[in-house]
């Protein structure tokens, strides 16, 4: 098992190190990373997202995290006790931990209109999911009291998400609405209708495009998929799709500003 002192020098590698830290000490164990293929430079390679003809604004970047980065994300969250016991939600307020925080910083949001890429701070609002094998979340459209543009980080088994299109005006619409405006949405059933299939192509009233995430990838909501689409994890998934492992996910959020 490696030693709290270890996986504090090479975060530290990862992120950059305090300025009292031991370089030679630093230096050994990152020629050990290496050696064991375990990436000090970027967070990711992944430069270029899959995109989705439907819903519009639904970005994924895959494998965004390496192997070694996820476990050192999942000791962090696991060592500060985010999800204790049978606690399976935690939310955070306000500046990010540090961890998130230089995450965030390193989040792939050029393709993001300007006024949500530029927000400083870009998000400001967390929640850690922990789900165990065969739950899921209820299929949802995020508060009103979010602004545009949500990211989601997936970790340990994977998962399939699916996207409902809510109402056809919504979608048309890829601002998010103003402060003290109204939006509605007709809810639809657990009953998703049609699917979108392989060419993008879709038909009915209610559309679904299915999104299969696994351990690394990051998503990206803004526009339509952030306010048109709702999105949610069915529950009791085939087991072929899943290990015995447990879903983490974290989302980064923006408070309404007033």
């Amino acid at each position: 098992m490696i030693s709290e002192r270890s996986l504090q020098l090479i975060y530290d590698q990862l992120f950059g190190a305090d300025d009292g830290a031991d370089d030679s000490e630093t230096s050994a164990i990152a020629s050990t990373a290496q050696q064991a293929g375990f990436s000090v430079h970027a967070i990711t390679q992944a430069t270029q997202p899959v995109t989705f003809r439907q819903p519009d604004g639904l970005l994924l970047y895959q494998s965004w995290l390496s192997q070694q980065q996820q476990e050192l994300l999942l000791a962090s969250i696991n060592s500060e006790g985010w999800l204790r016991g049978t606690e399976n939600q935690a939310m955070w307020f306000g500046a990010l931990p540090v961890w998130a925080q230089e995450i965030a910083d390193e989040l792939p949001l050029s393709l993001w209109p300007k006024q949500i890429s530029g927000r400083q701070p870009n998000f400001d609002q967390m929640i850690v999911n922990g789900y165990q094998p065969g739950e899921g979340i209820h299929s949802h459209v995020d508060l009103l009291k979010f602004e545009d543009g949500i990211v989601i980080i997936s970790l340990g088994s994977p998962a399939t998400m699916s996207f409902t299109k809510t109402d056809s005006s919504i979608t048309q619409r890829s601002q998010a609405p103003q402060p003290g405006s109204s939006w509605s949405s007709r809810q639809t059933d657990a009953c998703y209708g049609k699917t979108c299939q392989s060419d993008g192509s879709c038909s009915g009233e209610d559309v679904q495009q299915n999104v299969f995430l696994q351990a690394g990838d990051v998503l990206l909501l803004q526009g339509a998929a952030r306010y048109g689409w709702k999105h949610g994890i069915a529950f009791n998934q085939t087991c072929s799709l899943q290990s015995l492992e447990r879903r983490v996910s974290i989302t980064l959020r923006r408070l309404v500003q007033h």
